[in-house]
């Protein structure tokens, strides 16, 4: 069961940084207890400050905290797993076995047990590093002492104190995790993709169904602005760098063909209810959904389930892409590199299941192959 053995710091510790210095050994050297402290004082502090500013603080694994398997304990314990973790100086902290936390060992939660308000109230556990001296043993010298009655620890136990916050005010700080807030919602109906031209304001939205549409929308309004009547089942969609172009992928109007490209000019504020500025099938793309995606040197991408991988200049036209090329593997998502030159494509090959990431250079706007089209495969996690 959790106890205070250990008197626990009422103010965390400073976390300042000093010079470190290493012992210098040398034969003839006297040692003092100051050299051995001093030893373990320089390797603590490295180990100390590489957690602290190359991995930060937080639970490592483990310390979850749940219910007590008794159900006449519940009201008062709770229970700690095993796990460990790293505080804000970078001190480790770690809890080797499952632990038993007495609520009513914590002032502020036993005034409630006490005296009940009535309303839930939220419990917020907190584990902090403490070191704890233990083996107690005779000095066998002391130079402060007259007599041989002294004591001193022989070890320090690296332990950890337990601290309850009833209804915290403060917010845990998260890493890396976006908080999506609704804001609100479009009314267009079946939208299979959606892509931003976020200089012009502009939101284009593709519905599906065998007759499906394309919507300009103001990002600022939320009012259509225009639209444009496919008469086709849209699957995919995407729009140039400079926003000049809107590229569609649309199921043909023969059912079985292969799948075809309408391009729009969308230069102009309503010029997308213009209709296409060229059109064609992708020769041998078969009926499935692509995955598009546009470069930044403006190339569009477009893989599709049965391997194939089509790629187009901005200046070429719809029936003659620039590059393509037949994968043994089912594309499952495609990126463009940040400097135009490369793709990644997610693939998943058919026979093994196993996952990859696979390396593409097409060419460049002006034409130039930068290296083979199929350049490497790196294994990811095989599901």
């Amino acid at each position: 069961m959790h106890q205070a053995k250990c008197k626990t710091p009422s103010n965390c510790p400073s976390c300042a940084t000093t010079a470190l210095t290493r012992n210098h050994y040398f034969t003839g050297k006297l040692l003092v207890e100051r050299d051995f402290t001093d030893e373990q004082h320089y390797m603590m502090e490295r180990l100390r400050l590489h957690n602290q500013r190359l991995h930060g603080s937080g639970v490592v694994c483990g310390l979850q905290i749940k219910q007590h398997g008794t159900q006449g304990c519940q009201p008062r314990y709770v229970l700690l797993e095993p796990g460990s973790a790293v505080d804000c100086c970078g001190q480790d902290i770690l809890v080797t076995d499952e632990d038993t936390i007495d609520l009513l060992a914590f002032p502020k939660v036993k005034a409630y047990f006490d005296k009940p308000d009535g309303v839930d109230h939220v419990l917020q556990f907190r584990i902090c590093y403490r070191e704890c001296p233990t083996e107690e043993i005779p000095v066998l010298y002391d130079e402060c002492g007259c007599d041989d009655s002294q004591c001193a620890p022989n070890r320090i136990l690296e332990s950890y104190a337990i601290d309850v916050v009833v209804d915290p005010t403060d917010t845990p700080a998260t890493y890396e995790q976006p908080t999506l807030v609704r804001h609100s919602t479009i009314g267009i109906g079946r939208a299979e993709a959606v892509v931003l031209d976020e200089a012009g304001g502009r939101v284009f939205v593709l519905s599906g169904g065998p007759a499906g549409a394309v919507y300009q929308v103001s990002s600022t309004t939320e009012a259509v602005e225009t639209s444009f009547s496919l008469g086709r089942q849209g699957l995919a969609m995407a729009i140039s760098r400079d926003a000049t172009r809107l590229y569609i992928v649309v199921a043909s109007a023969t059912a079985g063909n292969d799948t075809e490209l309408f391009v729009f000019d969308i230069s102009g504020p309503t010029s997308l209810a213009g209709g296409t500025t060229d059109s064609a099938p992708i020769v041998g793309s078969g009926t499935g959904t692509p995955v598009l995606a546009v470069s930044a040197q403006s190339l569009l991408l477009a893989a599709y389930q049965n391997g194939k991988l089509y790629a187009w200049k901005q200046t070429d036209a719809a029936n003659t892409p620039s590059e393509s090329l037949t994968l043994t593997a089912q594309p499952t998502g495609l990126v463009g590199s940040s400097d135009g030159v490369g793709v990644e494509l997610g693939v998943r090959h058919v026979t093994s299941a196993r996952s990859d990431a696979v390396g593409i250079q097409p060419q460049d706007a002006e034409g130039h192959r930068h290296g083979p089209l199929h350049t490497c495969a790196r294994g990811l996690d095989g599901a």
